[in-house]
């Protein structure tokens, strides 16, 4: 049994879906985009709105430094120091440490 393909056929009524599939697809990455948007904005003003946050001492544990140097396609560089501070601090009978 042969079948017989018609692949011009084929190739314009692909051509024909393309723009449908193309604005379809399109369509759908704008509305995710728009709703993970929205979402991520009200988590972001739901932390700003904050206003009770427990206040707390901390207690530096360590100090450290290391240099930094970037260097420009002009020649130029810049150095640049970088401290780097461990802390802990409790609240509520919790420790932490940043």
């Amino acid at each position: 049994m042969k079948i017989n393909i018609d692949y011009e056929d084929a190739k314009s009524e692909y051509k024909q879906m393309l723009p449908a599939t193309l604005f379809i697809f399109r369509l759908v990455i704008l509305l995710i985009s728009i709703i993970l948007f929205a979402t991520k904005t009200s988590y972001y003003c739901d932390e700003l709105e904050q206003k009770n946050w427990t206040v707390t001492n901390a207690t530096i544990t360590s100090i450290g430094t290391h240099k930094d140097s970037t260097f420009s396609l002009d020649g130029s560089s810049s150095n640049t120091t970088i401290y780097d501070i461990s802390y802990e601090y409790k609240v509520k009978e919790i420790s932490y440490k940043g």
